[in-house]
């Protein structure tokens, strides 16, 4: 199904609609960035709206968050065995296939489809970098790197940058294709890439999904460009992307084309994670997702993708 994700380009034509891939459904928020999990509001709203049973199982109809089920979909594994242009498809951006309850079973069907498919680019995306590898070296895939296939882990704050990058960075060093996506980002982050390398960071804020009773987290303009600045004079190629600004993006600078004065509400919302003075202006953005480039100065336009 078509995707929005930008980061997600189809080789032979980045103007056509991208794709994901969901073979399974279904999760637990867990983590610091799972607060605002679209993928879980969209599973809710499906069935609420539209009856859908796929879902069904695996959502909180109350909370609207999942209920810790998986379903697996093998049908869809056919998608991109049909498809005989080349094709971009981001797996699973309405579950983590590398949950816990994802059967190893499962995996190896999804992983006999992806190998079989390398006209097309997969991006695969996990919170669980650990189980990933450990399944990569039981299936002794670990020396045999395949250049369709990019591996990614989700680095929402410094915590689980130093917890997760440690076990991407192995993939790297042994010639696979990595990234990290750095969304929703919760604060500044030192990704130490010297020593725990990535080819690709994607960047971004949060959003605040319809219908979704909290409030989005601020997203700092510094923290980009401490981000981007960092990938950059390694000694090896980090390609940068900024997906989005995310629905509340401040900054400490006055710009008159992007910014708008933080009302005292706003105000209130990002005391604690740095001194409040230093959030004095909003970037206006698109608030359903802040995802145009046009929404932000002409050095963060940047959307590097290594895999075209």
């Amino acid at each position: 199904m078509p995707t929005t994700i930008k980061c997600v380009v189809i080789p032979d034509n980045p103007e056509k609609p991208r794709e994901t891939l969901n073979p399974t459904a279904g999760c637990i928020p867990r983590f610091p960035g799972c607060k605002l999990c679209y993928a879980q509001h969209i599973a809710a709203s499906l069935v609420n709206r539209f009856g859908s049973e796929k879902y069904k199982e695996v959502v909180d109809l109350e909370t609207k968050h999942w209920n810790g089920e998986v379903r697996f979909f093998p049908d869809v594994l056919q998608q991109p065995r049909k498809r005989k242009n080349p094709c971009s498809y981001f797996i699973g951006d309405i579950s983590d296939i590398w949950y816990e309850k994802v059967e190893d079973a499962w995996l190896e069907e999804i992983f006999q489809m992806v190998y079989e498919c390398d006209r097309h680019i997969f991006l695969i995306l996990t919170k669980y970098p650990e189980r990933m590898l450990k399944w990569i070296k039981q299936m002794g895939l670990l020396k045999t790197p395949k250049k369709h296939i990019w591996w990614g882990t989700s680095v929402e704050n410094q915590q689980w940058a130093d917890i997760r990058m440690p076990v991407i960075s192995q993939l790297t060093e042994l010639g696979h294709n990595t990234f990290i996506s750095v969304q929703p980002q919760l604060s500044q982050i030192n990704f130490n890439l010297a020593k725990m390398p990535i080819l690709w960071a994607v960047f971004g804020g949060e959003s605040k999904p319809f219908a979704a009773l909290e409030e989005a987290r601020p997203y700092h303009i510094r923290w980009i460009e401490d981000g981007l600045n960092q990938c950059e004079n390694l000694g090896f190629k980090v390609a940068r992307f900024v997906e989005q600004i995310g629905t509340f993006c401040v900054t400490d600078t006055w710009e008159a084309e992007f910014c708008t004065k933080l009302t005292e509400s706003e105000l209130s919302r990002v005391r604690g994670i740095e001194p409040a003075a230093l959030y004095r202006y909003q970037i206006k953005g698109n608030k359903k997702g802040g995802g145009s480039l046009e929404d932000l100065s002409k050095h963060l336009q940047i959307r590097e993708i290594p895999y075209l």
